[in-house]
């Protein structure tokens, strides 16, 4: 069918065709999204199976607290859970979208003025200290994208090519 067709022809890649009318028409393959996961380190895992440990040894020392102790854990948990996980950064066609938990923020990449490692403290939706500092808009968020560099290249290119038009 046509419309088969068009989309093979779309997704083959740049092609130039004559249709019958005689005018040239170029199709261009999408811009691909590629998501890149959060990088996650070993010592925020570890605090945070410490910290449920103490809460659940005291329940087990302390039975009267034991239900204040359990709601401290599922509360920590839920929360933890509902603000962190998945924690992805999107490469859209114009935006950065980052996404943790519940989570979404979008940063055009028009904005976007800086792009350069990081290992500062700071709260941000990234759950390792390998991170990248974005600047935009007078402001800056820092994200931790498992594959860096390759983030860090894919970024500014779009970055460079949403000033270029």
């Amino acid at each position: 069918c046509r419309t088969c067709a068009m989309r093979l022809q779309i997704e083959a890649g740049p092609l130039v065709s004559r249709p019958p009318g005689g005018r040239f028409v170029q199709a261009f393959r999408p811009m691909p999204n590629p998501t890149y996961p959060s990088r996650i380190d070993a010592w925020l895992i570890v605090l945070t199976l410490a910290v449920v440990g103490v809460l659940v040894w005291r329940a087990i020392r302390a039975p009267a607290d034991a239900l204040a102790s359990l709601g401290v854990i599922g509360l920590m948990l839920g929360i933890g859970l509902a603000t962190s996980f998945p924690c992805t950064y999107t490469l859209t066609g114009t935006h950065l979208v980052i996404r943790s938990g519940l989570f979404r923020q979008r940063i055009a990449y028009r904005d976007i003025t800086a792009v350069a490692m990081s290992r500062s403290v700071w709260a941000a939706p990234a759950l390792s200290l390998d991170r990248v500092r974005i600047d935009y808009a007078g402001r800056f968020q820092l994200v931790s994208p498992r594959q860096r560099e390759d983030f860090m290249a894919e970024l500014r290119r779009r970055v460079d090519d949403a000033r270029a038009v």
